[in-house]
C-alpha cells in the first residue's frame, strides 16, 4: 500500500514538473517580440524607361521579379508579334514599327525598413530628387535646341510624317507590345496548368512523401 501510494507521489511530482515546464516554454514564446515587417523601396524602371520608386514587401518585390524574367524570356516572341500586328493595321502600316519605344521593365532594392512611415518619407524625397533631375534635364535640351535655332536659323523642324507626333508613336507601339506580351505570359500560364511555378516546392515535396 505505501508503495502505491510512493509511486502515486512521484508521478504526481513528474507531472507538476511537466506542467511548469510547459508553462514556462509557453510564457518564454509569448515573451518573444513579433518579427517586424521588412518594407523594401524598389526603384523600378517600366518599358518607356520612367523611373519611379514603389514601397513594396518581400513577396511583392518576388513577384515583380518572376514578372520580369518572365518577359525577358517571352521578350523576342512579343516583339516579332507586335510588329506583325503593327503592319496588318493599316493605320501604322506605313510607318516602322518603333522597337526602340520599348525597353525591358528594371527593378532594384534601393533601400529597407521596419518603419512604414520613415519607408514613406525617404519615397518622396527620391520622388522629388528625381523630378527635379528630370526637369534639370529638359531644360538643358530645351536651352540646347534654342541656341541651335539661333545658330541655323534656315534649319526647319522635321515633323513625324503621318497623323500623331513621336510620343504618341511611342505610347501606341508600347500598348500593342504590353498586351502582346501578356497574352503570351497568360498562354504559357495556361500551357503549364497546374504544375508548380519555379520558386515553390511540389505538393509531394512539401509532405515529405517524396525525396
Amino acid at each position: 500500500m505505501k508503495r502505491k501510494f510512493h509511486m502515486k507521489n512521484i508521478i504526481a511530482i513528474a507531472a507538476t514538473f511537466l506542467l511548469i515546464a510547459t508553462i514556462g516554454q509557453s510564457a518564454d514564446k509569448a515573451e518573444e517580440p513579433a518579427k517586424s515587417e521588412v518594407y523594401l523601396i524598389i526603384k523600378h524602371s517600366d518599358h518607356a524607361k520612367k523611373t519611379s520608386y514603389k514601397l513594396m514587401s518581400q513577396s511583392e518585390y518576388k513577384a515583380l521579379q518572376d514578372e520580369i524574367t518572365a518577359e525577358a524570356k517571352l521578350w523576342d516572341k512579343a516583339m516579332s508579334a507586335a510588329e506583325k500586328a503593327w503592319k496588318e493595321d493599316t493605320t501604322t502600316s506605313k510607318k516602322m514599327f518603333p522597337r526602340n519605344a520599348v525597353s525591358p521593365q528594371k527593378a532594384s532594392i534601393d533601400g529597407k525598413y521596419t518603419d512604414q512611415q520613415k519607408a514613406g518619407a525617404k519615397i518622396t524625397s527620391l520622388e522629388k530628387a528625381a523630378k527635379e533631375d528630370e526637369d534639370a534635364d529638359k531644360k538643358r535640351a530645351d536651352e540646347k535646341r534654342t541656341r541651335l535655332n539661333q545658330n541655323n536659323p534656315n534649319i526647319k523642324k522635321k515633323e513625324p510624317k503621318g497623323s500623331g507626333d513621336r510620343d504618341a508613336l511611342f505610347d501606341s507601339a508600347r500598348s500593342l507590345f504590353e498586351t502582346k506580351m501578356a497574352e503570351l505570359i497568360s498562354k504559357a500560364a495556361e500551357k503549364a496548368g497546374a504544375a508548380p511555378a519555379a520558386h515553390e516546392e511540389p505538393a509531394a515535396k512539401k509532405k515529405g512523401d517524396a525525396k
